[in-house]
């Protein structure tokens, strides 16, 4: 009866056709109850924590429903949103809490993946799940969030959340991981109820339809009719709501013979006036419900919820009675909460009982002894004073064997007791398996093919075979090496180093000085060194922080050399300039300082040279800070001297960059008591901590210049990526210690302790690894410095020849290593730096010899090679290929990775066609090391910087082919030899062949292509219509900006119903106004003088504008210069303003460099000065004060005359506001997180 009579509705929609064709789901009303104050919170905590009933996590039980429900709350929503839509396009009324639906369904859509990535499945699993109806199976913390919002109406009330939880919490505890499950689960909860409130507007809706369908077909209505469609409401519990819109149709007049629905309406709804009051009621809470809720998510993803769960935790409410937790970093805190989870699922103890028994060890550490230093190899006490000590390093066995005597079961006990015994696997142990992962491999490998040849009938390996099998261990053991470091590197997690909470500032008592070792060469050298020093200190600006340039001169036949006073006068007096323009604190030591030393006479060099160069420069330094020996050094200038008792040296070399942040971070590693150096003096080496710190280095994004092949082949992913936290380090992840690349953090008490005279002079070349291994170095593999790679392949090839010769200069020290310090693992590295430099040549050889003497099958030998250089680019770029999270833009991610698989591949091949070539230079350098090592010992210490390498670089084929003649013409007799005796000779020929060419390769992949344009001209036409446009903008700025309002643009002109200016202006006019003037001088509109003119005036009535903390306000009279009220600070007016000033004054620079000899000097001088004003205002802006340190985001404004920041944010990256960012990032305003935290959602 029903299907016929909807078929008559022609207006009515599919979807209320679809649900009112379906049986009746139960009507599930909105999750909303009794709203609660903080009293009764507490009550109600109280009592659901006794009513809450957990399942046995040892009971087997089927999946829970979590994760379906959100998926079928996300489809039921988009069902209804769609509707509502529909309704609303068609014209007629839509509730607002439909229109808040509509206008934020993007953020319900966003919530999904913020579920999925705030609970993974593997982390919800482990949720303690509820026993009994209605939510059973699901979280505990489900029924929390739940009845939390039911007893708020959706709202975020951050006292009344923490009232609650802590009442739960009174009788029955939430484990670590529930509280931080608690803002997505407040989400999903959140998106029930609006999944509810969705459904209940679209019935609604739905009923209003039939309603108005009714109506419109009144006519063709029998009274059947009307009931058989009153059934149909009804039973989908609509009928209130159908009643209520059939009475408000009812017409005022009547008919002489009305339908039979007027009768029918005027009996089923007679009380018309009580309908309407109902569903008003109904429709202010749906309003208010919806509104709560859309509001509160957006509140979950802006609150800094540690400062929220950390209070209620008891757990960490123990270990905060330590100190030294209540110091460290956020991330550090969470390292150590996660540790301790772990530990209270190994034992099955509760987490407070672990944090308890944490805190009661740490207590129970002895005091530090003024006079004893601590055993070898055990904690120093601070370090076993805090949490991590126990949770984290050597302190967790006994932590262990603490708790086991506690738990109630006998398996945990013994279990506990093993933990106990064997905490960790010894590193000792770990580099026999390690080696042995190596060796057995290698060795099966070479078995097999020893079994291979027996197969194909060969019995006596004659000498040209066991040759070819002995060369092939190179090969091998170098493929195997990469393919177990991937393992390693897939199979282990990163750890980040343990740091303390520096957010304010380094500290006076971990104070720093950032050394560049370097040589002066030339005034422009000096410039240069200067300009790197500021750029350090304007990317750190830390109060307790010294920038110093380590200086020697030039090698030289004599001490001292004619232009050696002058040059160091000019470095001193760029050191003073900086000082200038960057003045200490009153009181304070200098910002910058220059420490140089005098020539020495060298023997094994026969020349005067800076002593142990850049080794000893650092060793003289850290005996100055020591022990205050300055007697390596001359007498510092005037004016300049170190600071007292600083702890710590950051080196870096003069082509190294240091990000912002990067300093504070290293110091707040160093700092922390579990990463303190424990020197043992009997054995001359650190034992446990870091004496040094070595970040991991990354190459920039090369300029115009350096995009070579050759470049893009070997330098890898350029730039910094913001997104991207720790990287493996096989070393650092696999025994706790990494590897020094001579650029990164000193402890100077430990490393002069261990590294003071002690190595032997003018005979160690390569010395970082050396060091690291003493001073014992960890990577940190989350902080990045920058340095360029090379891109011309001869610069690489000589650093790679200066490295080999280093590498076989430490062999006296490796056969001596107890005497220097060297444990089993340095001697490890040493080794196998001496082993890989040994792979090309061997690889070549076995060649060779494969293609002579057929040692081999061709088909191992060239295998075998092909394997050493591309496995292991090729395993690093194929594990790139693998999605590593699910919301990820896979066109994108599949180019990225394609384009890293390609750079893989060609760096091989370009390898092996250099294969002779890399040959020749490491047997090269292997030699003359041993011959300088053991007969003639000079030149130990021959040294060519890298820029004076690329100086000396040449880029034409003459310069390629010359320098590797002999190699070439060697190949070439070889592949004529081949063709004439050799079984294989395709292969012998092609093979020398390529050889023989590899100057050509290495010419081809040094060259930087000429730039091509990649966009299209514009035509003639589009120019024209452009220019016009640009030229009509500058004539309303000419003719609207000048005295009548102080030379400051108005807003706007309205030329309805007449032409009339808006006389006030805003700092984002004011700057597009003055970067206008620039531009008009660009295309010559206006000449040097004019644009001086017009920014001077403009200028001086900024200074006349009052201002707040260096902001502009919002908005200015522009005829009477005073502030129209509200008094108002905008955060992305200002950052306009900023960019704008900073643009203008590199504009006016540019004017004045390139101004016309016939134009008055003066004018330069105005154009610079103009800029010097421009850069003076945009730094004279204080950003900090709209910057949100919790939430890490800007304010949208400051209103000035309440003293209050406005509420709400500026969270996308893709907004008005990225350069505001940008800007105050890169003022130091705000920290590099204010990046991260901006929001993302279609990425």
């Amino acid at each position: 009866m029903v299907a016929p009579v909807l078929s008559r509705f022609d207006s009515l929609s599919p979807y209320a056709r679809t649900l009112l064709s379906r049986p009746r789901a139960p009507m599930q009303p909105p999750v909303r109850a009794e709203l609660f104050g903080a009293q009764r919170f507490a009550q109600h905590g109280h009592s659901l924590a006794r009513a809450q009933i957990v399942q046995d996590a040892d009971v087997a039980r089927p999946a829970p429903p979590f994760f379906p429900r959100v998926e079928e709350n996300l489809a039921s929503l988009r069902g209804a949103f769609d509707y509502i839509a529909l309704i609303s396009r068609s014209g007629r009324y839509v509730s607002p809490a439909a229109e808040w639906l509509l206008d934020n369904f993007h953020l319900v859509e966003a919530q999904l993946q913020e579920i999925r990535e705030g609970v993974p499945r593997g982390y919800y699993a482990r949720l303690p799940k509820l026993g009994t109806p209605p939510l059973t199976g699901l979280p505990r913390v489900y029924g929390i969030a739940w009845a939390y919002v039911a007893h708020t109406d959706s709202v975020l009330n951050a006292e009344l959340f923490t009232t609650f939880l802590d009442a739960y919490q009174d009788i029955d505890e939430l484990t670590l991981g529930e509280l931080w499950a608690l803002p997505t689960t407040l989400r999903v909860v959140l998106l029930e109820n609006l999944r509810r409130m969705a459904q209940g507007i679209a019935e609604n809706k739905i009923a209003r339809e039939l309603a108005h369908a009714a109506w419109d077909a009144a006519d063709r209505l029998s009274p059947d009719d009307l009931d058989a469609l009153f059934a149909l409401v009804r039973e989908h519990g609509l009928e209130a709501t159908y009643c209520t819109q059939l009475w408000q149709r009812l017409p005022v007049e009547r008919p002489a013979e009305p339908p039979a629905l007027v009768a029918w309406t005027e009996r089923h709804c007679g009380n018309g006036p009580g309908l309407i009051a109902d569903a008003q009621a109904e429709q202010a809470a749906a309003n208010l419900t919806v509104g709560n809720i859309i509001t509160t998510l957006r509140m979950i993803g802006q609150v800094e919820w540690a400062d929220l769960i950390e209070p209620v935790s008891r757990s960490l409410r123990v270990l905060r009675e330590l100190p030294s937790f209540g110091e460290e970093s956020e991330g550090t805190r969470q390292q150590i909460t996660q540790a301790m989870e772990r530990v209270a699922r190994t034992t099955g103890r509760t987490e407070r009982a672990v944090a308890e028994t944490v805190v009661r060890l740490a207590r129970a550490a002895r005091q530090p002894s003024p006079s004893l230093p601590p055993p070898p190899g055990t904690a120093a006490p601070a370090a076993a004073r805090t949490a991590g000590y126990h949770l984290l390093g050597q302190g967790r066995g006994a932590l262990v064997a603490a708790l086991e005597t506690q738990s109630p079961y006998p398996a945990v006990r013994g279990a506990a007791k093993a933990a106990a015994r064997h905490p960790l696997v010894p590193h000792d142990r770990r580099l026999l398996l390690y080696v042995l992962a190596i060796v057995m491999p290698t060795a099966m490998l070479l078995a097999a093919a020893v079994h291979g040849l027996h197969r194909r009938g060969i019995a006596e390996l004659g000498w040209p075979t066991l040759a070819a099998l002995m060369l092939l261990v190179w090969p091998l053991s170098e493929a195997v090496i990469a393919l177990i470091h991937r393992v390693i590197a897939e199979s282990t997690r990163v750890q980040t180093l343990p740091r303390l909470d520096f957010a304010a500032g380094i500290p006076a008592a971990h104070r720093v000085l950032v050394a560049m070792p370097t040589m002066l060469s030339s005034s422009a050298g000096n410039a240069r060194l200067a300009q790197r020093l500021e750029l350090h200190w304007l990317a750190n600006r830390e109060a307790h922080a010294q920038f110093a340039l380590l200086t020697d001169f030039a090698d030289a036949a004599e001490a001292v050399r004619p232009g050696d006073e002058e040059l160091l006068a000019d470095a001193l007096g760029r050191i003073a300039g900086l000082n200038a323009r960057h003045p200490p604190a009153p009181g304070g030591p200098p910002r910058f300082v220059l420490l140089h030393r005098p020539r020495t006479w060298c023997a094994t060099e026969r020349r005067w040279i800076g002593w142990e160069r850049k080794r000893g420069k650092l060793e003289m330094l850290l005996r100055l800070l020591a022990t205050g020996d300055a007697s390596g050094f001359l007498p510092m200038a005037p004016g300049l001297w170190l600071a007292q008792a600083t702890p710590y040296v950051v080196t870096l070399d003069s082509d190294t960059g240091l990000p912002p942040g990067g300093l504070r971070e290293l110091v707040a590693i160093a700092a922390h008591p579990l990463n303190a150096p424990q020197v043992d003096i009997a054995a001359g080496r650190v034992v446990a901590g870091f004496g040094i710190l070595q970040p991991r280095v990354v190459t920039p994004l090369p300029g115009r210049e350096e995009r070579s092949p050759f470049h893009w082949m070997f330098a890898g992913r350029c730039g910094i990526d913001p997104y991207s936290s720790g990287a493996s380090d096989i070393y650092q992840d696999l025994f706790g210690t990494g590897s020094f690349t001579g650029k990164g953090l000193l402890n100077v008490g430990a490393v002069h302790a261990v590294l003071d005279a002690r190595l032997p002079a003018d005979a160690v070349l390569s010395h970082d690894l050396l060091e690291g291994t003493v001073a014992r170095c960890a990577v940190v593999s989350d902080l990045v410095l920058i340095e360029d790679h090379p891109h011309h392949a001869g610069v690489a090839a000589s650093r790679i020849h200066r490295w080999t010769r280093g590498d076989w200069q430490l062999l006296p020290l490796m056969l001596r290593a107890r005497r220097f310090g060297i444990d089993a693992l340095g001697l490890w590295k040493m080794g196998d730096n001496l082993r890989r430099s040994l792979v090309a040549p061997a690889s070549a050889a076995l060649l060779a010899l494969t293609v002579f003497a057929d040692a081999l099958p061709l088909a191992w030998a060239f295998g075998a090679v092909a394997a050493a250089l591309v496995l292991g680019p090729l395993l690093g770029a194929l594990a790139g290929l693998v999605p590593t999270r699910r919301s990820i833009a896979l066109r994108h991610f599949f180019e990225v990775g394609a384009v890293d698989l390609g750079r893989a591949v060609a760096g091989a091949a370009w390898q092996f066609s250099q294969l002779a070539a890399l040959s020749r230079l490491l047997l090269d350098a292997l030699l003359r090391a041993l011959w300088r090592l053991v007969a003639s010992r000079r030149h130990l210490l021959q040294w060519t910087t890298a820029e004076q390498a690329q100086a000396q670089a040449r880029y034409t084929l003459a310069s390629f082919a010359g320098g590797a003649a002999p190699t070439s013409i060697a190949c070439l007799a070889l592949a004529v030899a081949a063709a004439l005796w050799s079984p294989h000779p395709v292969a012998g020929v092609l093979l020398f062949g390529l050889w023989a060419l590899a100057p050509v390769a290495a010419w081809w992949a040094s060259r930087v292509p000429a730039h091509r344009q990649t966009t299209h001209a514009l035509d003639a036409g589009d120019r024209a219509w452009l220019e016009t446009l640009a030229h009509d903008t500058w004539r309303f700025f000419e003719h609207a900006v000048g005295p009548a309002d102080n030379h400051l643009p108005p807003d706007n002109l309205q030329l309805e119903p007449e032409p009339t200016l808006a006389h006030r202006t805003s700092p984002t006019n004011i700057g597009m106004y003055l970067l206008a003037c620039c531009c008009a001088r660009e295309f010559g509109w206006i000449d040097d003088a004019t644009l001086a003119a017009r920014l001077r005036a403009t200028l001086d009535s900024v200074d006349r504008l009052g201002k707040h903390r260096g902001h502009l306000y919002n908005w200015y009279d522009t005829r009477t210069l005073q502030l129209l009220p509200p008094a108002y600070v905008s955060s992305v007016d200002s950052g306009n303003l900023a960019g704008h000033l900073l643009a203008v004054a590199g504009a006016c620079r540019a004017f004045a460099a390139t101004a016309s000899p016939v134009l008055p000097a003066g004018q330069s001088h105005e154009l610079l000065a103009l800029a010097t004003r421009c850069d003076a205002l945009c730094h004279g802006m204080d950003f900090s004060g709209l910057y949100d340190a919790k939430r890490h985001l800007f304010h949208i404004g400051l209103r000035v005359e309440d003293d209050a920041l406005d509420a709400s944010y500026y969270d996308l990256l893709a907004s008005e506001s990225r350069l505001l960012s940008f800007l105050a990032i890169a003022k130091g305003d705000a920290p590099r997180r204010h990046w991260m935290a901006l929001g993302r959602p279609f990425l």
